[in-house]
């Protein structure tokens, strides 16, 4: 076992025992400088059941494009725990609806994959 992984075990022992409690992320903003308009990307999300259009503000978007990297990149990290998986799922929701998209697309989305 490497360091790294004995100390997240360590970690996740002691939340679990109420001795650590997690801290809580700030939630992610975008704020204009001044006057100046938020840049916005269009995205757009094709499924069996057609076509959306999303018009999402550039800062957000790129600021969790970087988060989401982070986790599929680590996903050893999570796989096995289905805690973890809850989680995610919770935050994964949490940012398609920053990002304005309707949650009845995702739902959809879901159902064209099975």
């Amino acid at each position: 076992m490497s360091c790294g992984r004995g100390i997240e075990l360590a970690k996740e022992l002691l939340r679990k025992a109420g001795k650590i409690v997690p801290k809580k992320k700030k939630q992610t903003e975008v704020k204009p400088i001044g006057d100046a308009p938020v840049p916005v990307v269009l995205i757009q999300l094709r499924s069996l059941f057609g076509e959306r259009s999303f018009s999402v503000p550039e800062p957000l978007l790129a600021e969790l494009a970087m988060q989401w990297s982070y986790v599929v990149r680590n996903r050893a990290r999570w796989t096995g725990s289905s805690g973890a998986l809850d989680q995610l799922s919770a935050r994964a929701r949490l940012h398609l609806e920053q990002l304005r998209i309707d949650p009845n697309v995702v739902t959809e989305m879901t159902q064209g994959c099975h």
